[in-house]
C-alpha cells in the first residue's frame, strides 16, 4: 500500500512541477518578469499574475491554476497519507 501513495505523490508532484514551468513560461511570453533561480519562492505570486492575465484575456481563470492548485493538494494527500497510513 506504501508504494500506492508514494507513487501517486510522485506523479502529482511531477505534474505540479511541469505545471509551475508551464505559467512561468506563460508568463514570459507576456511581457512578465519571472526569475527561474527563485521560482520556488515566487510561485504563489506567479500563480496569482497567470490567475489575473488570463481572467483580463479570456474573463475565466486559465486552466493552468486549477491544475497547479489541485496537484499540490493530492501531492501533500498522498504525502500524509504515505506518513500515516502506509
Amino acid at each position: 500500500m506504501q508504494s500506492i501513495y508514494l507513487t501517486m505523490m510522485l506523479l502529482f508532484a511531477l505534474i505540479f512541477v511541469v505545471t509551475t514551468m508551464m505559467i512561468a513560461t506563460f508568463l514570459r511570453k507576456r511581457g512578465e518578469k519571472v526569475q527561474f533561480l527563485w521560482i520556488k519562492l515566487m510561485m504563489i505570486s506567479y500563480a496569482d499574475q497567470y490567475r489575473k492575465i488570463t481572467r483580463k484575456e479570456t474573463g475565466r481563470v486559465g486552466v493552468l491554476y486549477y491544475i497547479w492548485i489541485i496537484s499540490v493538494n493530492l501531492a501533500l494527500l498522498s504525502f500524509f497519507l504515505y506518513l500515516f497510513l502506509g
